[in-house]
């Protein structure tokens, strides 16, 4: 029981935390997209976005970040493609945890000036849900052994 509810509120974490940096995101680009008045954007200003995009959506969380024009026609794509380096495979087959992708319109003064796309990786889930499940692994032997022990002795 314990580690269902730990899955539940692991994958609920792997959506608010994409939800509360999306709502971030919206706080801080209208101001940063309005100012590209076409569909072309200098080095600066591509920088500029990547260097946002990388502080809102960190790489060891997200997939993918992306801005696109509001007519969609992508602007910035980062992909942040990595592996699971710390959770065993044969625990990852045991379970899915999807990545979680939002799709947003940005929006200044009653315009759309963009699109913010993320893609929320399941890297940091299934961490936290190997945690928990190693944690309460070792407690249930560590109960388990010392009430083997403890009946031994009797």
């Amino acid at each position: 029981m314990q580690l269902y509810t730990g899955y539940n509120a692991v994958s609920d974490q792997h959506i608010s935390r994409t939800s509360e940096d999306i709502n971030r995101a919206l706080d801080t680009l209208p101001a940063t997209l309005s100012i590209l008045d076409n569909q072309i954007i200098t080095r600066r200003q591509e920088s500029e976005l990547i260097e946002i995009l990388n502080y809102l959506f960190p790489a060891q969380h997200y997939n993918h970040s992306a801005l696109l024009f509001a007519d969609s026609t992508p602007l910035i794509r980062i992909d942040n493609q990595r592996s699971i380096t710390n959770v065993p495979q044969w625990f990852q087959s045991l379970i899915t945890i999807p990545e979680h992708i939002e799709k947003r319109m940005v929006n200044n003064n009653n315009y759309d000036v963009g699109i913010i796309e993320v893609s929320a990786s399941s890297r940091w889930a299934y961490t936290k849900y190997w945690q928990l499940f190693s944690n309460t692994l070792i407690s249930h032997l560590f109960f388990n052994a010392s009430g083997w022990l403890s009946y031994l002795h009797h």
